[in-house]
């Protein structure tokens, strides 16, 4: 747990992993805004890795509630980590696996939170976190699909517009031809 912790912290700063929607959680975690940098894809990797290592400490069969309270810390660390990645994916693909870490790391802040205080705040400053990611992508969602069908529409009534005013131009040369004819 500490080598992951470890390995969070000194990977995370050199990741292209943006914090930015993470910045209100400040327990256990300041907000230090991200660099790009040369290799961030193996930095952001390692971040990852050592969070899902940390969400694969919550699944083990023992109790939560013997803990320390530096897992709470090391709970709110891999969940800035889960946040960032959620935060930045397309909004339309697939992210079951990452609203299941959350959804765990969320459960056991909050079990911590009956022994541990400070487990409380970090679970009220990640979930408030949680939600506006979530409002955040479900607006893009509804916007990108609305958008998309808003487009579509357009596209076919200007098709239609055109092909009316086609067929417009060939009634109103048929009609003049046959006036000119009578």
């Amino acid at each position: 747990m500490v080598t992951e912790v470890a390995t969070i912290l000194l990977h995370r700063t050199h990741s292209q992993l943006d914090s930015t929607p993470t910045q209100p959680i400040t327990s256990c975690a300041p907000h230090h805004p991200v660099p790009p940098g040369q290799n961030c894809s193996l930095h952001a990797s390692l971040t990852i890795s050592s969070a899902l290592s940390i969400t694969k400490l919550i699944a083990l069969p023992t109790p939560l509630t013997k803990h320390t309270h530096f897992f709470t810390c090391v709970l709110t660390l891999a969940s800035i980590v889960h946040l960032s990645c959620w935060s930045a994916i397309q909004p339309l693909s697939q992210d079951e696996d990452l609203r299941q870490q959350l959804a765990l790391h969320n459960g056991a802040l909050k079990a911590l939170w009956e022994v541990w205080p400070c487990a409380g705040r970090a679970w009220e400053q990640v979930r408030g976190v949680l939600r506006e990611v979530f409002k955040a992508r479900k607006a893009a969602t509804e916007a990108g699909f609305w958008g998309n069908f808003m487009d579509e529409e357009a596209m076919g009534s200007s098709v239609e517009d055109e092909s009316m005013l086609d067929g417009f131009q060939l009634t109103s040369l048929g009609c003049g031809q046959t006036f000119g004819s009578v």
